[in-house]
């Protein structure tokens, strides 16, 4: 892959919106959007050796080793041939150190890392009250009515949940998790990459506009 494709990691507390910003961003900006999780669930999907040995690890609610991460990323980058939006990776210090080592030794170098910043406290309010279309996986929030009472806005299905760990306790246990697992890697990458944090309390089409003007400086 040519090292002059332009690369953006996306950071960010569970429910900061980086997933909707990262499919965003690759949408306008013709990016690749890499998420880890889909890579992990493909392979297990596909019943591949790696997929087999990881299934169990997924299933009870682990992450595979980071070596097995941030090998899987590396296939992704080397059959990419346009820019990558990173969603969710790195996820820890240990696959950050690697995948910087990894980068100098492909001479890749513009790539940039922008936090979306949202305050705990919104964060839980956010969470805490939307709920899942179970046909089409389309969520949605309490704050925000549905077009029709009841119904999805985008598959018109009429079945809905909430999300076991969208509950207030939950939301607190995982900011709690993010703040002592992934916050040192988000220090660490701001010390290794050019690093901008953009205000993800605004609406989605204003974090979108912001993070387009970081990639355009």
């Amino acid at each position: 892959m040519s090292s002059s494709i332009q690369h953006l990691i996306l950071l960010g507390p569970p429910g900061s919106g980086k997933g909707t910003q990262a499919k965003l961003i690759a949408s306008k900006n013709g990016f690749s959007h890499l998420s880890t999780g889909d890579l992990i669930r493909e392979q297990i999907t596909a019943k591949t050796p790696l997929g087999v040995e990881i299934k169990g690890i997924v299933e009870s609610g682990g992450f595979p080793d980071d070596s097995v991460v941030v090998g899987l990323v590396k296939d992704f980058m080397r059959q990419a041939t346009r820019g990558i939006v990173f969603d969710g990776f790195p996820r820890t210090l240990p696959q950050a150190s690697i995948f910087i080592e990894m980068l100098s030794k492909s001479g890749i170098k513009d790539i940039i890392a922008v936090r979306i910043d949202v305050p705990d406290q919104t964060i839980i309010d956010r969470l805490s009250h939307r709920f899942m279309c179970s046909e089409c996986g389309a969520i949605f929030s309490d704050d925000i009515p549905l077009l029709q009472a009841g119904v999805c806005d985008s598959c018109q299905g009429t079945s809905f949940i909430r999300r076991k760990d969208d509950t207030e306790g939950a939301v607190k246990k995982r900011l709690s998790i993010y703040s002592t697992q992934t916050e040192p890697m988000v220090k660490y990458l701001s010390e290794k990459l050019p690093f901008f944090v953009i205000d993800g309390t605004k609406k989605p089409e204003s974090v979108t506009f912001d993070i387009l003007q970081v990639l355009k400086t």
